[in-house]
């Protein structure tokens, strides 16, 4: 994402970027969003770290509810994403449309 922040800067993802969309077993390849009126957008590694690390707390805001995002991990031991507020019936991260088709990007400097 462009431009410094101070620790734990907290940035809402409104965009997802996963294929097949409908499979749950299948991992989100890419988060982002507009944070200060910038477009962002980072594949799933980079979000974990970011959230491991504290740079970032990244949150979602689905059906007017806003939720945390954290890092879990699998059964098989694979980091993913998810909100704290996700349940078996609501996954609020999933609930987030898809990257617009024409979704242009700033460069990190």
């Amino acid at each position: 994402m462009p431009g410094k922040v101070s620790m734990s800067t907290s940035v809402q993802i409104h965009y997802i970027a996963k294929n097949p969309r409908l499979d749950r077993f299948r991992r989100i390849e890419a988060v982002g969003g507009v944070h200060n009126g910038v477009n962002w957008r980072i594949d799933l590694q980079s979000a974990i770290n970011f959230v491991k690390v504290g740079t970032y707390r990244f949150y979602t805001h689905v059906n007017g509810n806003s939720s945390w995002v954290v890092v879990a991990t699998s059964e098989w031991g694979n980091e993913y994403l998810k909100t704290e507020a996700d349940t078996t019936n609501v996954d609020n991260l999933l609930s987030l449309p898809e990257f617009p088709p024409y979704f242009p990007v700033q460069a990190a400097a």
